[in-house]
C-alpha cells in the first residue's frame, strides 16, 4: 500500500483523504473532550476561550481536520519543490497523518493546527531564498508570517530563533537582511498593540510568552510510552534512510534540509515549556518531523521491509487510537 504514495497518480489526493479518514477513526468515534484552550496561549486561545460555550466540540473537531490536511497537503507541495526528495510523490502528508495520529491529542490543539499552515509558508518564504530574485520580499514575507503566528499561539516563540538560523543558511553574512527579519517580525504587534492603545485596551503582558516549568504527568499509561517508543524507532529508522538520501542530494536540496531540522530541534523545549502546550507543539512538530520519517518510505524500490513497517505503524496507531477511545491516553 505505501508503495502507491510514492507514485504519481491523479488518485493520490484522494487516497490520502481516506487514508485520514481510517486513521482518525479513533479520535472521531472517541467520547467528546472538551479542548483546553490555555488563556496565555495567544489572540487564538484567548478567542476560543471567549467563545468555547457557542462552539461545539464537534464542529471544533472538524475545523481541525480540515487544517491539518490542508497542511499537509501543503507540505507536499513545498518539499515537492524544494528538491527535498529525488522524485515527487505524497510520502510527506502520509507521513505527517501518521505522526499527527500517533499522538490524537494533537488533534485537539486547534490554534496550534491552524497555525500549522504558517509555519510551512514561513519554511517556504525562507528556502525560496535560494534563488530568488526578490530576497527581501520574500524575507519580510516571512517575516511577517511568523510574527502573526507569535501572536496567534504564543508557544511559536520556539521556531522564531530557527527562522534566522534558516536565514543564515540561505543567506550569510548580510546583517542587515537579518535586522528587516526582525523588524518584519516585529510589524504585527506594533499595529496590534497600537489598536489596542487607540481604543483603550492596553495590555501588552497579555502578548508575552508564559514560559513556565516543565511539569511531568504522574501516571503515563502505556499507550503513551508505545506511542513514543514507536516515533523514536520511526525516527532512528528515517535518519539512517535520510544520510543515504542527502548524498546524492544537490547542495539547494542539503540547505533546505539542514535548515527544517535545525526549526525543529530549536523547537524542541516547546514540549516542555509551557508544559500545557506540550499537544500543540507536537501538532507543528508534525511538519518537520513527517518530512524527516518520509525518508523511511523513500527509497527507490517496494521493498518488503517498507511495507512490514507501515503496517506496523498502521498497527501501533490502531491500539494508540483505542487508548484514547477508552479515555486512558
Amino acid at each position: 500500500m505505501i508503495g502507491y504514495f510514492k507514485e504519481r497518480s491523479s488518485l493520490q489526493v484522494p487516497a490520502l483523504l481516506l487514508l485520514a479518514i481510517l486513521l482518525k477513526v479513533g479520535y472521531f468515534s472517541a467520547p467528546a473532550q472538551t479542548p483546553a484552550f490555555v488563556a496565555d496561549g495567544g489572540l487564538l486561545s484567548q478567542w476560543l476561550n471567549a467563545h468555547s460555550a457557542a462552539l461545539n466540540n464537534g464542529f471544533i473537531r472538524v475545523v481541525g481536520i480540515i487544517a491539518l490536511m490542508a497542511s499537509v497537503i501543503y507540505a507536499g507541495f513545498v518539499t515537492g519543490n524544494r528538491r527535498m526528495f529525488n522524485q515527487r510523490h505524497v510520502l510527506v502528508p502520509t507521513a505527517m497523518l501518521l505522526f499527527s495520529s500517533l499522538f490524537p491529542v494533537s488533534n485537539l490543539a486547534l490554534p496550534a493546527l491552524l497555525v500549522l499552515p504558517m509555519l510551512i509558508g514561513v519554511f517556504a518564504s525562507l528556502t525560496r531564498l535560494y534563488q530568488s530574485e526578490h530576497p527581501r520580499t520574500n524575507i519580510m514575507n516571512a517575516g511577517l508570517l511568523a510574527g502573526m503566528a507569535y501572536l496567534l499561539y504564543h508557544p511559536f516563540v520556539w521556531w522564531l530563533p530557527g527562522c534566522f538560523i534558516v536565514l543564515a543558511f540561505m543567506r550569510p553574512f548580510r546583517l542587515a537582511e537579518w535586522v528587516l527579519l526582525l523588524a518584519a517580525m516585529l510589524t504585527p504587534a506594533y499595529f496590534v498593540l497600537a489598536i489596542e492603545f487607540l481604543t483603550d485596551n492596553w495590555h501588552p503582558q497579555q502578548h508575552l510568552p508564559s514560559i513556565g516549568k516543565a511539569v511531568l504527568a504522574n501516571n503515563i499509561s502505556w499507550y503513551w510510552w508505545l506511542a513514543v517508543g514507536m516515533a523514536t524507532l520511526w525516527f532512528l529508522v528515517s535518519f539512517a534512510a535520510w544520510q543515504q538520501q542527502t548524498r546524492r542530494m544537490v547542495i539547494q536540496g542539503r540547505k533546505n534540509w539542514y535548515s527544517l531540522l535545525m526549526m525543529g530541534l530549536l523547537a524542541m523545549p516547546g514540549l516542555f515549556f509551557p508544559h500545557q502546550h506540550m499537544a500543540g507543539m507536537l501538532a507543528l512538530l508534525a511538519f518537520p518531523a513527517g518530512c524527516l520519517m518520509a525518508n523511511s518510505f523513500a527509497s527507490e524500490g517496494k521493498g518488503i521491509g517498507q511495507l512490514l513497517f507501515f503496517w506496523l505503524l498502521i498497527i501501533v496507531v490502531a491500539i494508540v487510537g483505542w487508548g484514547w477511545k477508552s479515555g486512558v491516553m
